[in-house]
């Protein structure tokens, strides 16, 4: 297969730094209106090595606002991310972009910690709260530069920042937070309504792709060295104001997230596993290899958005519709909906439920995994299919002769898996 540089790219027309640009790694989070035209850009400017995350597909509204390298009509109701990744490595002419069909709730820390500029491009505040905070939760010596752009009509925004004095919160008002997804009044597990995407920007493809620009341009500097656009903000203003211009970033007085959100210390690499290959049971038996006991338990992953902490297995439970018993699901909490739980006679009968009342029945959940709980229902299921996270931390509580957690006869210690981060890259030179 031709090199990207020989393919698409006369050399004898190139600037001589498109070889330290190919080399950066760069991860693109929502890949709609913005992130499709900032893909677009960043290999059009010599960079190859994308990892691109979107849960949704593009549809035909979407193609006015998005990049032309997806293609109409062939392409509509693909990922957004898996579809841009093709169409970006057949114009590259190799397999250096890597497609996602995955919320970003999927990837955990350390996903991201071996890349060089991590890109928000959201307009869900949910999503960029978390993402922000899984970003706090990387060393400050392996933090990817964050840059979150977005548009407001045909106003364009681009912020950029190191995470050495403030965080991506800082930037937005507390008043745009409220609300964010309403807890239910339900008691056992929090599942989500299946319309809790959040709203829409109202924007044009122009818009989008001015956007896109500022971004591609913040990483191409950033990437050779320059570091004037760091912890700064700039906003494009159209006709009649037409202008660009750059602001210094005032970090807020007590930020939740700076408070609340570091990394781990001494958390410890297991070699040779991840989490999309890697099943409960071969997890649980290096650990205990490792600390040299069976007491221990597994926590369950938490998850944290838009104000609400999922963090519960739910074992067993009730049919939302009708109240019949589903059992064995064994699933997290966080990736379940209302309309997901429903027997299978009221799925043949075309039963829908959305809500969640105070009279549910309520099933069984577990918070930790441990080797004397484990059983042929879940213990073959890998840690993804449980819902851990991609590069996520693994908290693992050992116990050595105290009563419960809350003696002092116990300690914690964070694992991940060290070949996630081979998921977020092609291996492609």
């Amino acid at each position: 297969m031709k090199s990207a540089i020989n393919g698409i790219f006369n050399k004898d027309k190139l600037p001589d730094y498109i070889p330290i640009l190919g080399d950066k790694k760069i991860a693109i989070i929502g890949c709609g209106a913005v992130g499709s035209f900032v893909a677009e850009a960043l290999v059009k400017s010599g960079f190859r090595k994308l990892t691109l995350i979107d849960m949704d597909n593009l549809e035909e509204g979407n193609y006015s606002k998005c990049s032309s390298v997806c293609r109409f009509p062939e392409d509509v109701g693909k990922n957004k991310a898996v579809i841009l990744a093709k169409r970006l490595n057949e114009l590259l002419q190799e397999d250096s972009v890597v497609g996602f069909d995955e919320s970003v709730t999927r990837f955990g820390p350390k996903s991201f910690d071996k890349l060089d500029v991590m890109i928000l491009a959201l307009d869900n505040f949910a999503a960029k709260l978390y993402s922000n905070q899984i970003w706090k939760q990387i060393s400050l010596e392996s933090r990817p530069l964050l840059i979150s752009g977005g548009t407001i009509g045909e106003v364009a925004h681009s912020n950029c920042l190191d995470g050495s004095k403030f965080c991506l919160r800082d930037l937005i008002n507390e008043s745009s937070l409220e609300n964010l997804l309403v807890r239910t009044s339900c008691k056992g597990p929090h599942y989500r309504k299946e319309n809790d995407k959040g709203l829409f920007a109202i924007t044009t493809g122009l818009a989008s792709r001015i956007c896109a620009d500022i971004i591609t341009e913040q990483v191409r500097a950033y990437c050779l060295g320059e570091r004037g656009m760091i912890n700064t903000r700039v906003i494009y203003s159209p006709y009649p104001e037409f202008k660009i211009s750059k602001y210094t970033i005032v970090p807020k007085d007590d930020c939740p997230d700076c408070k609340n959100y570091n990394p781990p210390v001494g958390s410890i690499g297991i070699p040779g596993m991840n989490v999309k290959n890697t099943s409960i049971r071969e997890l649980m038996e290096y650990i205990r290899e490792y600390v040299g006991s069976d007491k221990f338990e597994v926590g369950v992953p938490q998850i944290d958005f838009g104000f609400i902490t999922y963090n519960q297995i739910v074992k067993d439970d009730y049919c939302k519709c009708c109240g019949r018993p589903i059992n064995n699901i064994y699933r997290h909490e966080f990736y379940i909906k209302y309309p997901d739980m429903l027997c299978d006679e009221c799925k043949k009968q075309g039963n829908k439920t959305d809500v969640c009342s105070d009279n549910e029945l309520v099933g069984a959940v577990m918070n930790a995994f441990t080797l004397q709980d484990l059983n042929s229902n879940y213990e073959n299921k890998t840690l993804y299919d449980l819902g851990f996270m991609i590069g996520g931390f693994i908290q693992v509580i050992v116990k050595s002769g105290g009563l419960d957690i809350f003696d002092d006869g116990w300690k914690e210690i964070m694992f991940y898996c060290e070949d996630d981060h081979k998921l977020m890259i092609s291996e492609e030179e």
